[in-house]
């Protein structure tokens, strides 16, 4: 609860200084989006940036199909990826507040093939010391990677992508336990599949498909209107079209392409509702998940989660050093589902929850400004871009220039 006191001052210091905030303190950012679109760097995208129970900034820009000339819209759809695992995570703590799941759960309750899965050491593998448990997969500390390696190849992985998969999700999760752990629980945090097993567990659990049970539990209370796995033809027409760098140039991305490219989720097999990398969304969508994070999983007079649980939510649960791609330093906190960040210079304080996507997104909680910010642009492979930093300074820039 010390959490949620700290952010109820913040709050007030913050409504005390930022309550001018507009749409207009924002024009100078937009012109720098719209100057990445000019220069060939970024497609478009939608931006949002909410402060309390305002809206400061609902942005869209550039194009959602370059060559068609179409115009993004707010409400256009994303291929979200990695940022699917925050959902699942919260659903994950639904079934933990529901009393069908704890933290300490190990993964050989509900998946006996887990029981004897081997740990890779310099000299080959070893024996489990403890068994994974659902701490762990939230987490990433459970040393499940991802499928970019020959070992991983010949079962039939393809990165982190589910989407051209016909093989049901719980015959994926057996074929997981067949490759050795990049660590021992708990000892360090390797970036993996554990929110596919996660969605996987929730089906399990629950009788229902991860999709229907995210539905139920988060999308209709929520009012997420425009979120879910896959889409059918004559539902496309908003979704918005994948770009790839190559060196300088920004083209457009083969179709379907698989894990670069526009993908299987119009056309294709539509099995796996994958929890680690799966949805569709908009900004507007999205952003509702952050606003009943950040007002402690109170969302439009309903409480989805406890004050309580969301704050655990709020804490890391392993340190590291920060994988090659990280952007914020060189030491690395996650907590349950995201990212407990050490602050950022010139950009979200300490203790902001956020991580991003597959395609070029992004989203944080920083509870020092009380504020969720969510930035949907779809390039992979994305090279060098720098919009990530420059529109998070931005931001930072123009709240700051009010205090």
């Amino acid at each position: 609860m010390l959490f949620y006191n700290f952010k109820i001052i913040c709050l007030a210091v913050a409504v005390a200084y930022y309550s001018s905030a507009s749409a207009q303190d924002f024009a100078a950012l937009e012109a720098r989006l719209d100057r990445y679109v000019e220069e060939g760097e970024l497609p478009g995208g939608v931006i949002l940036v909410r402060r309390g129970d305002e809206t400061l900034l609902a942005h869209a820009f550039g194009f959602r199909d370059r060559e068609a000339d179409d115009a993004m819209q707010i409400d256009d759809q994303f291929r979200i990826a990695s940022q699917t695992k925050l959902i699942v995570s919260v659903g994950i703590m639904m079934l933990i507040e529901d009393g069908v799941l704890t933290l300490d759960t190990p993964l050989t309750a509900y998946f006996p093939e887990w029981q004897n899965v081997r740990v890779a050491t310099p000299s080959g593998t070893e024996e489990l010391a403890r068994p994974i448990v659902l701490r762990d997969l939230l987490s990433h500390s459970s040393g499940i990677g991802y499928g970019f390696t020959e070992a991983w190849f010949g079962r039939g992985f393809n990165g982190w992508y589910f989407a051209e998969s016909d093989r049901p999700i719980r015959e994926a999760v057996r074929a997981m336990a067949d490759v050795p752990l990049a660590h021992q629980p708990g000892s360090g945090w390797t970036y993996g599949y554990n929110t596919d097993i996660l969605g996987a567990l929730i089906a399990e659990v629950t009788g229902k498909p991860l999709g229907v049970f995210l539905d139920e539990r988060l999308f209709e209370p929520l009012g997420m209107e425009k979120t879910q796995f896959f889409l059918d033809a004559d539902e496309a027409d908003n979704l918005a079209v994948v770009y790839s760098r190559q060196g300088d140039a920004l083209l457009r991305a083969p179709d379907p392409g698989g894990m670069v490219g526009q993908g299987h989720y119009v056309q294709g097999p539509k099995v796996v509702e994958s929890g680690g990398a799966g949805l569709i969304s908009t900004a507007e969508d999205y952003v509702r998940v952050l606003d009943m994070l950040r007002a402690g999983g109170a969302f439009g007079g309903q409480q989805l989660l406890s004050s309580e649980t969301a704050a655990l939510m709020t804490e890391p649960v392993i340190t590291s050093p920060a994988p090659d791609w990280y952007p914020g330093g060189t030491e690395f906190q996650f907590g349950l589902g995201h990212e407990v960040s050490k602050g950022r210079p010139n950009g979200r304080a300490a203790g902001s929850l956020g991580w991003g996507g597959a395609y070029h997104s992004v989203y944080w909680i920083d509870p020092d400004y009380d504020l969720s910010v969510v930035y949907l642009t779809q390039v992979i492979p994305s090279g060098d871009l720098d919009d990530e930093t420059v529109i998070e300074q931005m931001i930072y820039n123009v709240l700051r220039s009010e205090n």
